[in-house]
């Protein structure tokens, strides 16, 4: 139907926007980000900002910029950098990090792993893009990136993963928003904004991932889908995930 319902939908266009910059889908998702744009000019779903548009708008608009020869790539990689900037204002509180902020100042998921995931890639993925591009100035947002990254590593679990809420070890190992956070410490340690420590934390993390791979591919461990509110997160349930394994395979691909 050519129609987008959700933020989260605008993701794959950061493919398509590298390998195919012609097609008219994209359309579809600039037009979606236009319409999805609220008082203040944040790209977000109805009533609020979510950190996963830093991985699912921030990262497409950087994208479709890298194909665009005209001048709507500056606007667009200007647009890109903003996202992330108003999800560092909205949703990081002294070293917490909340996954959604409602339009009444209510924060929900704090300090969840996958929060933790789409916010440190989302950064990685933009900002490799964007810098190199356009040479805009990105070194308040590599900056941002360092100290969460070095928050994550400091909540940390014995055997290099994270639980599903970080600062909660009882909320058990999960390993979507593990996969998510040691992936973008890979990315961004090869791109120069982290060090060598990020690098080791990622090796760590995926050698203990690789023991929750099941033969066929599929990575365990994961918690379920948030519908569930944070009580179901917080439960210790979990269940295989193809999006899971989609993060671990960045984890192998940035320490490739």
């Amino acid at each position: 139907e050519n129609r987008l319902t959700t933020i989260e939908n605008t993701l794959p266009f950061a493919i398509l926007g590298r390998t195919a910059p012609e097609h008219p889908a994209i359309a579809i998702a600039t037009d979606f980000w236009n319409e999805s744009l609220s008082e203040d000019g944040r790209i977000q779903d109805s009533d609020l900002v979510s950190a996963e548009g830093s991985y699912t708008v921030a990262y497409p608009l950087a994208s479709v910029a890298s194909s665009r020869r005209d001048s709507s790539a500056m606007l667009l990689a200007r647009t890109a950098l903003a996202e992330l900037r108003r999800r560092r204002d909205c949703l990081t509180h002294g070293d917490d990090l909340s996954l959604r902020r409602y339009d009444d100042g209510r924060l929900t998921f704090t300090n969840w792993a996958r929060a933790y995931a789409w916010y440190l890639l989302g950064l990685v993925r933009t900002l490799a893009i964007v810098e190199p591009l356009t040479g805009l100035d990105t070194t308040d947002l590599e900056a941002e990136y360092r100290r969460v990254a070095s928050i994550a590593l400091e909540k940390r679990l014995s055997n290099g993963l994270w639980s599903c809420f970080v600062d909660d070890a009882d909320t058990g190992v999960e390993t979507s928003g593990s996969a998510g956070i040691a992936a973008a410490l890979a990315i961004g340690a090869r791109m120069g904004i982290g060090d060598d420590a990020h690098t080791q934390a990622a090796y760590t993390a995926l050698t203990e991932l690789l023991s929750f791979l099941t033969p066929d591919g599929m990575l365990g461990g994961v918690s379920q889908s948030n519908r569930g509110g944070e009580p179901l997160q917080r439960s210790g349930y979990r269940v295989l995930s193809p999006m899971a394994s989609g993060l671990l395979a960045q984890l192998m691909a940035g320490l490739s």
